[in-house]
């Protein structure tokens, strides 16, 4: 399971939810490594193509919010967010091929290590870019 940290705060009520609801999406996939959820090729496909909808919703927040604010890494940003659109794609096709238990496992692994550097590396330092309004220097 992956926790929601304040450490994960961008400092941005709304985007701080959306990304505690991309935690709890992960963390339905992680909690049904536990039971025979995992067998149930419907049920993945399905958290899966929520968790494709919500980030689709997210990304597009975020997007709004950083274009516009003179961020210098606005197009890695969000190349990153292609990155993951595409992995997540991948998955669901993988998983409505093949089904198995061990593509869940390995659903839940990728998107979890995505996220949580996702937001620690990309989404802080948007986060200092703006709150210090450009003045402080960041680096990816």
């Amino acid at each position: 399971m992956i926790e929601w940290k304040s450490q994960y705060s961008v400092e941005n009520q709304r985007l701080d939810e959306q990304h505690q609801k991309l935690f709890e999406l992960v963390n339905e996939i992680l909690e049904a490594m536990k039971t025979e959820k995992s067998r149930d090729a419907v049920f993945i496909a399905s958290v899966l193509k929520q968790l494709y909808e919500y980030t689709q919703y997210h990304f597009r927040s975020e997007e709004n919010l950083f274009v516009g604010t003179g961020y210098p890494f606005v197009e890695e940003h969000i190349q990153a967010h292609r990155d993951f659109t595409g992995k997540v794609k991948e998955m669901v096709a993988d998983q409505n091929k093949i089904g198995s238990s061990l593509n869940a496992v390995r659903i839940a692994q990728t998107a979890n290590a995505w996220i949580t550097d996702h937001v620690m590396r990309f989404d802080k330092g948007y986060a200092l870019y703006i709150k210090t309004g450009g003045k402080l220097k960041i680096n990816l």
